[in-house]
């Protein structure tokens, strides 16, 4: 048994909070005892997804051709930090002004222009 503290509140409703001590587990043996394999594995899955397209979109960013990228996904692994990747400073300002709205391109260029 590994119970935790657990508190809750919500930035919609101010001022309530709500407190328990639940059991995780202390390790994954005892968290698939308690859980159950297929919802340890589901819930690990549902984390781990979300930070390969991270890691991922990061390499894309960054210039990595798609091949690259495709091949640096396949070998990572989660919980193994990869290396801080630059961002093409190029590409980033694009990405930022293509949001703009034409008015504010147009004041962007004046902007620089001086």
């Amino acid at each position: 048994m590994a119970k935790e503290k657990c508190l809750v509140k919500s930035g919609k409703v101010p001022g309530v909070t709500a407190e328990c001590e639940y059991d995780f587990g202390g390790n994954l043996a005892e968290m698939v005892k308690i859980f159950g394999e297929a919802v340890v594995f589901s819930s690990a899955k549902q984390k781990i997804k979300p930070r390969l397209l991270d890691y991922g979109r990061a390499l894309i960013e960054s210039g990595e051709k798609s091949a690259d990228v495709s091949a640096k996904m396949t070998a990572w692994k989660p919980g193994v930090a990869g290396p801080r990747l630059p961002k093409d400073p190029k590409a980033k300002a694009a990405a930022l002004i293509g949001k703009l709205s034409a008015e504010e391109k147009a004041d962007l260029l004046k902007l620089l222009g001086k």
